[in-house]
């Protein structure tokens, strides 16, 4: 699994900032959800709620897919921003 630093050194690899700083969101946000050890559902369940805008499971494996990829999407910022906040208390429940 990658890293904030190791996407960071990948960050190179793409030939614009804007594809370098959706690829971290990427990262950022599929370690988060390994972090909060919940299932793609339960994540988007999650989302859901806290929200009050539908999140299906498939806009979380988007999320999570590797920019480049057509399935992927780009994260919102909203995402991130949830799932920093929730990711350590679901971790500590579990």
């Amino acid at each position: 699994m990658l890293t904030i630093v190791s996407a960071c050194v990948k960050f190179a690899a793409f030939p614009n900032k804007k594809s370098g700083f959706i690829f971290i969101m990427c990262v950022e946000f599929k370690e988060l959800v390994t972090a909060s050890r919940l299932s793609q559902s339960k994540v988007a369940d999650f989302l859901c709620t806290r929200s009050s805008k539908l999140v299906s499971e498939r806009d979380i494996r988007a999320w999570m897919a590797l920019p480049g990829l057509k399935s992927s999407r780009n994260c919102p910022a909203w995402v991130i921003k949830e799932m920093r906040v929730f990711a350590p208390q679901a971790q500590q429940a579990a």
